[in-house]
């Protein structure tokens, strides 16, 4: 070292500032993989769940069940069985997601339906309205 020039003093002097300011990277380093966060599985509904109505075949099921025939779908039994189906699932959405206040409102306005759905039922045909409450189990 002793015979160096002025400009190779200062090459020599750039590349030992260099080397302190950058840290050291082992080579493997540079070759392993960002590891993926993991994803954990949860009981409760994810956000893409929550957005869609019961699975079809749950669906076909509660149809099924209170239908008065395969095909019936519009009948008040079964359309207050499919709210209290989709109420209970959208209920467990917001246990987990606290702030979402336009899930909330959807909530609201299915249970305001199946209030309106009961109370036509109390007032036309009180075996039925009895009948469902106990099915549902949605009186005390």
């Amino acid at each position: 070292m002793e015979n160096l020039t002025e400009k190779d003093a200062v090459v020599a002097a750039q590349d030992i500032v260099a080397e302190a300011a950058a840290p050291e990277v082992a080579p493997e380093a540079e070759l392993t993989e960002v590891a993926a966060p993991e994803v954990v599985s949860t009981e409760v509904a994810t956000p893409e769940v929550v957005a869609e109505d019961p699975k079809p075949s749950k669906k076909a099921e509660v149809i099924a069940k209170f239908g008065r025939s395969e095909k019936d779908t519009g009948s008040p039994e079964v359309q207050i069985a499919l709210l209290t189906e989709r109420i209970t699932h959208l209920n467990q959405h917001l246990l987990v997601h606290k702030k979402d206040h336009h899930s909330r409102r959807g909530l609201l306005k299915m249970i305001g339906q199946r209030r309106n759905l009961l109370g036509y039922l109390k007032t036309n045909e009180i075996e039925r309205y009895r009948a469902i409450i106990a099915e549902l189990g949605l009186r005390k």
